[in-house]
């Protein structure tokens, strides 16, 4: 925005110039603190999950004394040559490499996406403080509150208003584009935390060897989270834009007030983030997914821990 960049090469001592300055380069600070904090944090994650995985084969060997190497030709893309060492040498290599190269790209694409998302929730922050004080902004830019204000308020306003068109672009197409990723983020999550939560129902809950199902379980309830939070806090932000759009209209004029109609029209329809159909990736959706993983737990204290199950899961 024209007003942005002419406010960011001055400088302020006082008042909302100053304010909405400060507003700008801090969101923008804390947005890449915040995401560089998550991404290192999910490295972290992913990477103890992949190295249990990758571990567990090797623990489960030792402590069965399998000789024979068996227990990792299940892990094995083409198990042939069970008694040859270098079959398990470059299957296992080539786990390893699949894994942590994992550990990069997969968090390395949810980061990417969570700092798209999350620069539209901070421009929509900006763009409400702006339209909440669009007449204290203009007059310490004109010093006056005569005619100059008036049409420097319905310029600002129009800046506005390109810029919101710009990024609802931006976001319909950003979304056009996660939506797949957003869909099979959820498919996948519930059915691995059903598998997880039933793999600990029937196992040793403190066994080494199960302690890769808590870390995995954990790290896709926290994506599912953090994706859901941020579709809740878009509409929040639109929402609270909506309702700042309309707030002191009576100080302006007629040509003003019909910007501010054609604003609040667009305003109107929000930016949703949709992961297949009409299902909007937000914090009820998180509930959802929350309550199937209750009702999977619910049913597996139920569920007979006898030999049979124990023997269809090893």
């Amino acid at each position: 925005m024209p007003l942005i960049q002419n406010i960011l090469q001055l400088k302020f001592s006082h008042g909302k110039l100053k304010e909405l300055r400060q507003l700008t380069i801090n969101s923008q600070e804390t947005l890449f603190r915040l995401t560089r904090v998550l991404l290192k944090t999910y490295v972290a994650c992913v990477w103890v999950c992949a190295t249990l995985y990758l571990c567990g084969p090797i623990y489960m060997m030792c402590k069965r004394n399998d000789k024979s190497l068996r227990l990792l030709a299940f892990d094995m893309w083409f198990p042939w040559g069970l008694e040859n060492f270098t079959i398990y040498v470059a299957s296992f290599s080539f786990h390893a490499y699949a894994g942590y190269l994992c550990c990069i790209a997969y968090p390395g694409l949810q980061a990417t996406i969570i700092l798209l998302v999350g620069q539209i929730i901070r421009q929509l922050k900006i763009l409400t403080f702006i339209l909440l004080n669009l007449d204290k902004l203009v007059e310490e830019l004109v010093d006056e509150t005569g005619e100059k204000w008036q049409t420097e308020c319905t310029l600002v306003l129009s800046q506005c208003i390109d810029h919101f068109v710009k990024m609802k672009r931006f976001a319909h197409r950003l979304n056009i584009i996660c939506q797949p990723f957003y869909l099979a983020l959820i498919l996948v999550a519930i059915m691995l935390v059903c598998v997880c939560s039933v793999k600990i129902a029937i196992s040793d809950k403190l066994s080494p060897d199960i302690l890769k199902y808590y870390v995995h379980e954990f790290c896709f309830i926290l994506v599912v989270f953090m994706f859901c939070f941020l579709g809740q806090q878009v509409d929040n932000e639109c929402e609270r834009l909506e309702a700042a759009v309309t707030e002191k209209w009576y100080l302006y004029n007629s040509k003003h007030r019909v910007n501010v109609r054609i604003f609040k029209m667009a305003l109107s329809q929000r930016m949703p983030i949709y992961i297949f159909g009409s299902i909007t990736l937000s914090l009820p959706t998180f509930t959802w997914h929350r309550i199937l993983e209750i009702s999977v737990k619910y049913g597996r204290t139920c569920a007979p821990n006898d030999q049979y199950y124990n023997e269809i899961f090893e």
